[in-house]
């Protein structure tokens, strides 16, 4: 298959020629993600390639036995136009995207049979719809996205609060998710959002965050004010592994009964910083630096944390499966993203994706869940070392 375009997840990147060959220079050692895209209808196929030094890996990517998917996305009876259509073969490197029309209309060529999953994604790049169906033979389908509304204003002491910025979490772990700035009058509005309950979070400079739940019928619609208090502080004095004072450390934060929070927090020379995007209450943090610790703390309030000597824990699994780490004393740790944390402090692992984790040496339990059942491994993490666990079939 001529016409189509090689590229490596570091960015190497060439064409292929007309005897369907190809050849990438410049890719790093070790495992590295390659796509091939069919110019053509945008087809896309994926794969993962063993590069050792000094013998060039060999990748083939398929694109016989391709099926085609047409559809028409349309908002109640209009047809929408200028929407990106992305689909994805699950369990399989396959995919394809097309722009709908001003019919509304697209096209998804070179599919593998399989279930696909659509995501539609509108001009300012948010997720708007997401949809999944078995592909056997050519085939049709019709989109129609949600017809929800929320609208609202963000407010603190009595004052709206302008470029706050609002997201709705439509789905578990809070993927998808749609974002929102205010404007001056405090005021934000969300459309053709999907009936259930949404999570609605209001950040802005100054202020601890402010979270709602809202529950939307079809086709329904909502208004809420979101009040946002003043932020309280943890004041935080930092030594890494080896005495010394970081520049800055990473914080993934979390609070029974509330999705996790990251931050990047500043020190100055003498190791000293300030955590100001958490409400007051009692967290789990997991801190990162060249070594790494995991330490309660309370806001507002203090905290003087040791580093200590860190290594890896890369962790491989299935799409959709869902990981938990668990230290040696019982604790479990906060999830490894803020965007596939599910509600309950899991991390929902999408395709393709094996975490890589920096966490203090010590012993872990990897459990893992994956339709309704529960597996269990345990890991030994060493410092300066990659300790790998995999659940894969």
């Amino acid at each position: 298959v001529s016409q189509t375009e090689i590229r490596a997840f570091h960015g190497a990147r060439t064409t292929v020629q007309a005897d369907g060959r190809f050849r990438l220079e410049g890719v790093p050692l070790g495992k590295e993600p390659v796509a091939a895209r069919f110019l053509g209808s945008g087809a896309t196929r994926t794969a993962v390639a063993e590069v050792e030094a000094g013998k060039p890996a060999f990748v083939e990517f398929d694109f016989s036995h391709s099926l085609t998917l047409r559809g028409r996305l349309q908002r109640a009876s209009t047809p929408v136009t200028g929407f990106l259509v992305r689909a994805r073969v699950e369990n399989k490197a396959s995919f394809a995207e097309d722009v709908t029309d001003q019919n509304g209309e697209f096209v998804l060529g070179e599919l593998e049979p399989g279930r696909v999953r659509l995501t539609v994604v509108d001009p300012s790049g948010q997720i708007a719809l997401l949809h999944s169906l078995d592909l056997t033979k050519d085939d049709q389908v019709e989109l129609r996205l949600p017809t929800g509304a929320l609208t609202g204003r963000v407010t603190g002491q009595g004052e709206p609060i302008s470029e706050a910025t609002v997201t709705v979490n439509l789905g578990p772990g809070g993927y998808p998710e749609r974002v929102a700035r205010t404007l001056d009058d405090g005021s934000f509005s969300f459309r053709d959002l999907p009936p259930g309950r949404l999570r609605v979070t209001a950040v802005a400079n100054g202020y601890a965050p402010s979270q709602r739940e809202v529950e939307l019928t079809e086709s329904g619609s909502q208004t809420l004010e979101l009040k946002l208090e003043p932020e309280s502080a943890l004041h935080v004095v930092v030594r890494d592994e080896d005495g010394s004072f970081p520049e800055a450390v990473s914080l993934m934060a979390v609070q029974p009964g509330s999705p996790p929070v990251w931050q990047w927090v500043e020190l100055d020379r003498h190791g000293r910083g300030f955590v100001t995007s958490l409400p007051s209450g009692t967290y789990l943090g997991l801190w990162r630096s060249t070594g790494a610790a995991v330490a309660s703390f309370s806001v507002p309030g203090r905290l003087n944390l040791q580093l200590q000597p860190a290594g890896k824990l890369e962790i491989t699994a299935e799409d959709g499966d869902e990981v938990l780490v668990v230290a040696a004393d019982g604790t479990p740790l906060p999830p490894f993203s803020v965007s596939l944390a599910t509600a309950d402090g899991w991390t929902r692992l999408p395709a393709y994706y094996s975490p890589t984790l920096a966490l203090p040496a010590g012993e872990y339990k990897v459990q893992l869940r994956r339709q309704g059942q529960l597996w269990q491994k345990s890991v030994q993490v060493r410092p300066g070392t990659v300790a790998v666990v995999s659940f894969k079939d």
